[in-house]
């Protein structure tokens, strides 16, 4: 990373810390005029937009991301919280399955388990509360839902 892109990034973090959405937003899309197709801009730009509930432009820019890197985990798993909160499940499924299929991710096999359910679809969450039940360590935030989710989906038959 050069030096102009490090202070950018630094800028950046400051205004997020500060609360400065807008202000972040701006440098965000300076730094990607600057620096196109960098990740890392892109990454947070995406989340900036998301933040900001502007959902079409997150969308595209995690898209765009993942046409520079297809194998970027963290933007699948963001492009599927942004489908999943849309009400699109299926396209957050797909986007998850890119995560877990790769990595075993227990937050990701959490997440198409919740899908699943809110699906009315529990009989295909059963694999992934398995495997999330099964990774989880005891001590992580979503260690309790796991274990809830995990309780609800083994009752049905």
């Amino acid at each position: 990373m050069d030096k102009q892109l490090k202070r950018e990034i630094s800028q950046i973090t400051q205004f997020l810390k500060d609360g400065m959405h807008k202000e972040a937003l701006q440098a965000l899309k300076a730094a990607n005029a600057d620096h196109p197709n960098t990740e890392l801009v892109l990454g947070l730009l995406a989340s900036q937009y998301a933040q900001l509930n502007m959902y079409d432009d997150a969308k595209n820019t995690y898209e765009s991301l993942l046409a520079i890197n297809s194998q970027n985990h963290l933007a699948h798993f963001q492009l599927g919280m942004l489908e999943y909160q849309s009400g699109k499940i299926e396209e957050a499924i797909a986007q998850w399955e890119n995560v877990a299929s790769q990595k075993d991710d227990f937050v990701a096999n959490y997440w198409i388990a919740q899908a699943y359910v809110k699906a009315d679809k529990n009989q295909q969450a059963k694999p992934y509360i398995s495997k999330s039940f099964e990774k989880v360590p005891g001590n992580h935030d979503l260690s309790e839902q796991i274990k809830n989710l995990y309780s609800l989906v083994q009752e049905v038959e």
